[in-house]
Order: structure tokens, then C-alpha cells, then sequence
């Protein structure tokens, strides 16, 4: 989860790091999905029910992980439903929100299945997105 300063704002102080309904909505949500067939109740949940309670809270992108169908998907909220671009591979990924970013689908995928190599892919992507928010405060803090 990426958040907003007024989010952030939201939650800071608070025990566990979880965002109310009546806070601020983040600015990203990024969802590695459980495993399942499309009539299991995890599917429903990642695939159906979390879209539109994330689109509800007005949170404009939202990315989908699936490393056993091996994409993510990067949804932008548009009229209150989510357009959603799958990324696969070597494909690198667009993000709306951070038109900078680096990262790959592979990356973000874990590049492989060993548990060593999903932790490396999930701290280079945490280390992406920790450099994309110090860019964001940089910009907003720097003079037109």
C-alpha cells in the first residue's frame, strides 16, 4: 500500500497499520492474490469482492500479483470500476500513479519460485516504491 500524506496522516500513531473507512483512501493498494480456481471463495474475494470495496474507497489504482497465472494487473479506477492492463513477463509495468517506475512483471512476480528470490523481488519492490514516495515528497515540496 502506497499512501497519500493524508493517509499516511491517518494512520501514523496507531498500533497496527490498517486504514479506516473514513480515512483518507491510499494512493496505491498492490494485492498478491491466493492461490485458487475461479470458483474458489479466494478467487471471488481477490479477483471480485476486493475490486469493488477498493474502487468504493475511491483508492484510483490497484495492482493484482498472481504468481500462479504468472501477470499483474494494474487496475485504474475509472467511473468507479477498475480498467485493468495485465503485465507478463518481461513486460515493464505502467502504473498511473507512478509513471516513473521500474519494475518489470517478472520482478514484481518474484522472478522464480524459490522463497529466496519472491524476497528479493518483494524487497526490490518495496525499495522501488520507498524511492517513488521520496520523489512525490520531493516534488511537492519543491518550489513551481
Amino acid at each position: 500500500m502506497v499512501h497519500s500524506e493524508e493517509s499516511f496522516t491517518a494512520i501514523d500513531g496507531r498500533k497496527e497499520a490498517y486504514v479506516e473507512l473514513t480515512d483518507p483512501p491510499p494512493m496505491l493498494v498492490i494485492e498478491v492474490v491466493s492461490p485458487g480456481a475461479e470458483s474458489t471463495k479466494n478467487y471471488k474475494r481477490d479477483y471480485q469482492w476486493k475490486p469493488r470495496e477498493y474502487a468504493d474507497r475511491k483508492i484510483l489504482e490497484f495492482w493484482q500479483i498472481d504468481t500462479d497465472r504468472e501477470w499483474v494487473k494494474v487496475g485504474t479506477l475509472v467511473s468507479g470500476f477498475y480498467q485493468f492492463v495485465t503485465f507478463r513477463g518481461e513486460d515493464a509495468i505502467a502504473s498511473p500513479t507512478f509513471p516513473e517506475l521500474k519494475l518489470t512483471a517478472a520482478q514484481a512476480l518474484g522472478a522464480g519460485q524459490s522463497s529466496t528470490e519472491a524476497i528479493d523481488a518483494f524487497r526490490l519492490t518495496e525499495n522501488v516504491f520507498r524511492q517513488l514516495n521520496r520523489d512525490l515528497k520531493d516534488r511537492s515540496s519543491s518550489p513551481p
